[in-house]
């Protein structure tokens, strides 16, 4: 059983003046004690709804924030490190632009390392456009190395 008791100050010209407050208790009354959040009560956990799995985490990934993030909202925490990606994209396509490529997606890895995560996804968006043009890179020059191939066959 709890006790609830509602003060009231007797005078309010005295604590204006830095006196001491004096209050009358001027209603009492008694009742069962309160339920906190988190406490089961009658087989059901108090702030849960019935069939719920507890708290949705906010789940993120390279395709946006998931669960939780509203439209135009940027996801906290770390972000994705393209360092395959920029090493797959040097490899096969230009090897001159994917070192850059994969410079700036170890970028991302240290932005991250340090906690800077709006940095981070700066970097990342960087890294991304390295990788598109390592990409097109690879692409115009296989494609001139096809057309100079069958120029020189004719």
């Amino acid at each position: 059983m709890t006790t609830v008791v509602q003060a009231t100050m007797v005078d309010p010209a005295i604590a204006q003046g830095g006196g001491q407050r004096v209050v009358q208790a001027s209603h009492v009354q008694q009742g069962p004690a309160p339920i906190v959040m988190g406490q089961v009560v009658q087989g059901q956990v108090v702030g849960n709804p019935v069939g719920a799995m507890g708290p949705q985490p906010m789940y993120m990934s390279a395709y946006g924030a998931g669960f939780g993030g509203g439209y135009g909202e940027e996801p906290s925490g770390p972000v994705d490190q393209p360092i395959c990606a920029a090493l797959l994209a040097c490899v096969c396509c230009c090897p001159c632009l994917g070192i850059v490529a994969i410079c700036k997606a170890t970028e991302v890895g240290r932005a991250n390392s340090l906690g800077d995560f709006a940095l981070a996804r700066k970097k990342r968006k960087e890294a991304m456009i390295w990788m598109y043009a390592t990409m097109a890179g690879g692409v115009v020059f296989y494609v001139g190395f096809v057309i100079c191939v069958l120029y020189m066959n004719l």
